[in-house]
């Protein structure tokens, strides 16, 4: 091989590796992602009762005893929460909100008693992901005193009448769960593996509370995400 065919060749070569050095580099785009919040509530009812026992009784259980009405749950869905998601960046809050007696137990089974229904859209072929946990790192349910409805441990703080609980269930939880902290890992509710037009998902609450909860109306803001899967 001539020394001028080297030459040019080697030139080549030098054009070729700057060639590539100049390329820009390849940029993939992130998932994308949206949130919103919803204002879960539990009013605690004013409630008196009274029993009345004599010397007689023979220890037997109390004779008289006064309830008020009212004892239904009353669920109230603000439909304005109901946003497309475009509308999220407006910090638009749903609310959800149920009515409970003292030593009482309240479980949703809807959205419209005592739930959130989220709905994704997104046209994202791998479909998206969404996932719940609280707006901050106090889970409980507080009122304007700053008294609490804590969060459900099935070990330490069971949900049942007569103990101060509250939790959540829906999608791929299907048991009556504790909301995860802000700064915990938030919980998967779905997985979605396709384009999404409308893909709805119902998630519900449960309440209860001791024989001596305070009245008043107890909430906490939790924060939904769906994140697209590329």
């Amino acid at each position: 091989m001539s020394k001028k065919s080297t030459k040019i060749i080697a030139a080549a070569g030098v054009v070729a590796g700057l060639g590539v050095a100049a390329l820009p580099a390849l940029t993939f785009a992130a998932p994308q992602s949206v949130s919103g919040d919803v204002n879960v509530q539990a009013e605690v009812l004013s409630a008196i009762a009274m029993t009345i026992e004599g010397n007689q009784d023979g220890g037997t259980a109390p004779v008289d005893t006064y309830m008020p009405d009212g004892t239904a749950m009353i669920g109230n869905y603000n439909t304005t929460g109901k946003t497309a998601y475009s509308d999220l960046a407006q910090n638009q809050v749903s609310s959800t909100k149920t009515t409970i007696l003292p030593n009482a137990l309240v479980e949703g089974t809807q959205m419209s008693d005592f739930g959130s229904l989220i709905t994704v859209y997104t046209n994202d072929a791998g479909g998206y992901t969404l996932s719940v946990a609280d707006a901050n790192t106090d889970t409980s349910l507080k009122n304007a005193a700053n008294n609490e409805i804590p969060v459900l441990d099935s070990t330490t703080n069971p949900l049942q009448a007569g103990n101060s609980a509250w939790g959540f269930k829906g999608g791929l939880i299907s048991s009556w769960t504790a909301m995860p902290a802000s700064d915990d890992t938030a919980a998967t509710i779905k997985n979605g593996s396709a384009v999404a037009a409308g893909d709805q998902t119902t998630v519900v609450y449960a309440v209860s509370t001791s024989a001596a909860q305070p009245t008043g109306t107890y909430s906490d803001v939790i924060t939904y995400t769906a994140t697209t899967a590329h």
